[in-house]
């Protein structure tokens, strides 16, 4: 048994020595069609060589030098990617580029699509060198194609290879392995169009020999076992899905795609193959209403309507798309379809992200800005680089602690890594590399108004853990007494005092004795405000407010409760909305049932002390303070959005407390729906549209606009330099990097600062590209319901001056379902991947959740009816065995061999692979 490793050095014989034929080192890049002036870096060191074919052709082939132990690493995962070849005769536009100190050799190549590649030498190479090659590649491709016309008919009468099919053949046959126990679930023929339904053809062997008459013994062995390999049927899955349906959707077809059908199985945790063929069609039943089906020639597979909890997720890289469909009980499956080719893949891929808007939006998709439209479709690909370059990922006064979190989560996941080497192996988290700066003009960015107006499908494998998922939970169950009462200091009544220590040792491992109470009133935990200024968290249940003190043993303990809330004139309400003020003494409230005016309640004495008829006409939607750390001060005022404006509020003005002087309202309905600061007082407003605007101050137009991806969003959090916004959606997150490279900053050219978009207005062409951070649709299946996120928030770090701003933050928390989530910052911003998240699961769902004040190592967390303190470290990868600590509909499932029979992908696939052993 053998591998293919390297075959284009058998293919192609050439002068890869030779001064003037070879360039050793330097970075390779696929020039972006999504988005203008974006560039993708394919290989990050690699060499360029001319090498000669046969007598009538040279190729140029790009090669990836690997780094140590890189080569072993990704040949472990069955995802080496080692060169490109590119046909001298196939290619056009070739150019040489020389700006500054950077050279570059570019060129265009047509095959199904257009596509673009530069290679950029390293600048130990000098220019001579360079150009030397490049003189000898402009000659040999002017000879190639002077001979073209006649050479591209094949005497034999067999189909031609061209560029991109000898480089996808060979990344194709390196990736073979006759080994048949290897999972069927590799792909074994080109990604060449199908016509109409007929089977993808492959390309002969013949044809690939001709390109090297000298081929010998080893090349042929090669190829007749990589026939043999290619020549089993690939026979489609005979098995009824739950979701199958009887009929597909009928309307107006918007796209017609082919592809391969997989599906997760939860019992392998592997994606398998389910159709080598199948049709996949969006189509348009109604005004705004969209259907997606998905059907072979023997059966259909898939026909449900387009919405936001299908969870999709586009890779460019792989063609592919992952999604979830539901079954009769709202049961998650995860599904997936990898395109025959680039063409395919972005006919879908557009197709979808229009018909998504259409249904969120109630409007054409032909409205949008084809500039909007750019932005969108690239806000929905996951493998968008999404940074240009080191400089712009992070800042040089973040290094240290960038390598102080790696080195402390090295620490952290030390005990969890031992462990996982005991279990099943898993796959490695593939880095992407970092693109180049958008070029294009700067323009004025909000315009409306003006009026004051993925993974790798075929080899994925999620992760099976072994180990116990940790401990005690350090949880306090939070019982506020439904008696009357005006302020408790104490905390808890005579009988409580006396069994305190018996109850806070059970609630660790029950949370029913909440339950028990919790019922009386009906009343739930519904808020989550966590001190900066003192280690406190409040949590809102009702009309009450429970007290809670962070211990040095990073636990969590109820000191006190205050009841009753009421307004001045004795009123009682339960609050919408609590935001802590002036140093932590005092809470700010918003009353549903006066929503023209805020509630200051002192703290020190629990009870509301002040009221602020904000404005007669205007209906505070959110409030925040002033800038991010404003609560560390004794400032008075505080900043708010109602549906359609931005305004400053000050208690101490007689009247209404709305500031005139610093208040911006749109004449169209905006939606407004939450806000927040940075440490300099900019502000960024996000919208029900899915709309975000950065202010640099209050009372001004927006400098910056960002398109409406038509999701409402529920929350938005910045970081204290105002460099990333985290906008959270309700199936998935969007982190957005509002640096504007130094190029479009004429106004700016002399300044060392980096200017936001919160300072200037980003160009048309050139906005910045968001980062989308979503959960894996395989992990859904598990979790046993759609992504359904609470406002995401970046962690606080506390400086030298008790702001937060001298380490950065690291980490982004979320929850979903009974689910804690965490993305770490820096993970996300070197790789590139939203998907690489840590998770934990609780008993019940999660309300809320924050950092403390000053770190990233502990999390508070509110349930209906808890409170707790998760610990980073106790987070872990998501896997069958962490995603199902508690019960879930997938777990009951796995529990229950009847029920899991009904869906028997793992014992088809067990059998089919048997059946490969055996022949």
């Amino acid at each position: 048994m053998f591998s293919f490793k390297g075959i284009g050095g058998l293919l192609f014989k050439g002068k890869e020595n030779d001064e003037g034929y070879t360039l050793k080192s330097g970075q390779f890049y696929e020039i972006n069609g999504l988005v203008k002036g974006k560039k993708n870096c394919l290989y990050k060191d690699s060499s360029l060589q001319i090498l000669h074919n046969n007598s009538s052709d040279y190729s140029l082939v790009i090669k990836r030098i690997f780094e140590e132990g890189e080569r072993e690493l990704e040949e472990d995962q069955e995802s080496i990617d080692s060169e490109r070849i590119y046909l001298l005769k196939k290619i056009s536009n070739l150019s040489f580029k020389s700006k500054k100190n950077n050279l570059a050799i570019s060129w265009t190549v047509k095959g199904k699509t257009v596509s673009e590649f530069s290679f950029e030498p390293d600048s130990s190479l000098s220019t001579e060198i360079v150009d030397k090659l490049y003189k000898n590649l402009k000659k040999l491709h002017a000879e190639a194609n002077n001979l073209s016309d006649t050479d591209s008919k094949d005497s034999h009468g067999e189909k031609e290879i061209d560029d991109l099919e000898a480089s996808e053949l060979v990344k194709g046959i390196n990736k073979l392995d006759i080994n048949t126990k290897k999972t069927p679930t590799k792909k074994h023929h080109s990604k060449s169009k199908p016509k109409a339904d007929k089977k993808i053809s492959t390309v002969s062997k013949s044809t690939l020999v001709e390109s090297s008459k000298d081929s010998d013994d080893e090349l042929e062995e090669i190829l007749q076992a990589a026939e043999e390999e290619i020549a089993q049927p690939v026979i489609e899955v005979d098995i009824n899905l739950p979701f199958s349906p009887d009929t597909l959707a009928e309307g107006e077809v918007i796209s017609l795609t082919h592809g391969e059908l997989y599906a997760f199985d939860a019992q392998t945790q592997t994606f398998q193959l389910l159709a080598p063929q199948v049709i996949v069609t969006v189509v348009k039943t109604d005004k705004f209403t969209y259907w997606l089906n998905v059907k072979s020639l023997k059966k259909y597979y898939s026909s449900q309507k387009i919405e936001p909890r299908m969870n999709s997720v586009f890779n460019s890289e792989y063609m592919s798309m992952i999604w979830n469909v539901f079954g009769s009980q709202n049961q998650p499956y995860s599904l997936s379809v990898v395109f025959i080719d680039e063409g395919e893949y972005l006919k879908a891929h557009e197709s979808l992200i229009k018909a998504a808007y259409e249904v969120l939006n109630m409007e054409p998709w032909e409205k949008v800005k084809k500039s909007d439209q750019e932005y969108m479709l690239g806000a929905n690909e996951e493998s968008l680089e999404f940074n240009d370059s080191q400089e712009s990922k992070m800042s040089d006064d973040s290094d240290d602690s960038i390598e102080e979190s790696e080195e402390e989560e090295g620490e952290e996941s030390e005990e969890e890594e031992s462990e996982e080497e005991e279990s099943e192996e898993e796959g490695s988290e593939e880095e992407s590399e970092e693109g180049e700066e958008n070029e294009t003009d700067e323009e004025e960015s909000e315009e409306e108004d003006v009026g004051n107006k993925d993974s790798d499908i075929i080899k994925k494998t999620c992760s099976n853990r072994t180990e116990e998922i940790g401990g005690l939970e350090k949880t306090n169950d939070y019982e506020p007494e439904s008696s009357s009462g005006e302020y408790d200091e104490s905390g808890s009544s005579e009988d409580e005092s006396e069994d305190e220590g018996d109850e806070l040792s059970e609630s660790k491992h029950n949370s029913s004795l909440m339950g028990e109470n919790s019922g009386k009133d009906n009343a739930t935990n519904s808020a989550l405000a966590v001190g900066y200024r003192h280690d406190r968290s409040y949590v809102l249940r009702g009309n009450q407010i429970g007290v809670f003190r962070h211990t040095e043993d990073n636990d969590i303990e109820h000191t006190t409760t205050i009841k009753q809330i009421s307004d001045t004139r004795g009123n009682v309400f339960t609050p919408s909305k609590m935001m802590l003020h002036e140093q932590d003494s005092s809470i700010v409230m918003m009353n549903p049932m006066n929503p023209s005016s805020l509630y200051k309640m002192d703290l020190e004495v629990g009870k509301v002390v002040e009221e602020w008829k904000v404005h007669e006409y205007i209906n505070p939607k959110d409030i925040v303070p002033e800038t991010k750390y404003a609560q560390m001060s004794t400032q008075k005022t505080l900043l708010g959005i109602s549906h359609n404006a931005l305004f400053k509020i000050d208690p101490r003005v007689s009247g209404d407390k709305l500031v005139e002087s610093q208040f911006k309202q749109y004449t169209t309905k905006n939606k407004f729906s939450s806000a927040a600061t940075n440490e300099k007082g900019n502000i960024v407003v996000a919208s029900e549209k899915g709309e975000i605007r950065l202010f640099d101050r209050v009372g001004v137009m927006a400098k910056t606009a960002l398109p409406a991806l038509g999701e409402p969003i529920i929350g938005v959090d910045v970081t204290a330099d105002g460099r990333y916004i985290v906008a959270t959606f309700a199936s998935y997150l969007l982190l957005i990097d509002t640096l504007i490279p130094q190029e479009f900053l004429t106004r700016y050219k002399n300044s060392t600062e980096k200017i936001t978009g919160f300072l200037a207005s980003f160009p048309k062409n050139a906005k910045p590209m968001p980062k989308r951070l979503q959960l894996r649709p395989e992990h859904i299946v598990y979790m046993g319901t759609a992504a359904s996120f609470t406002p995401a928030r970046f962690n606080t770090s506390s400086g030298h001056d008790g702001t937060g701003s001298h380490r950065g933050e690291r980490t982004i928390v979320t929850s979903s379902g009974s689910f804690v989530i965490i993305w770490n910052l820096r993970k996300v911003l070197a790789t590139g991947r939203g998907d690489l998240y840590h998770i934990k699961q609780y008993s019940d769902t999660v309300i809320a959740d924050n950092f403390t004040f000053g770190e990233d190592q502990n999390i508070v967390v509110t349930m209906p009816n808890d409170v707790t303190i998760v610990e980073k470290k106790n987070m872990a990868k998501p896997s069958r065995k962490t995603l199902t600590v508690y019960s879930t509909p997938v777990k009951r499932n796995l529990l229950r061999e009847d029920i899991i029979r009904d869906w028997e992908i793992g014992k088809i696939f067990e059998q089919r692979s048997n059946d490969l052993r055996v022949a």
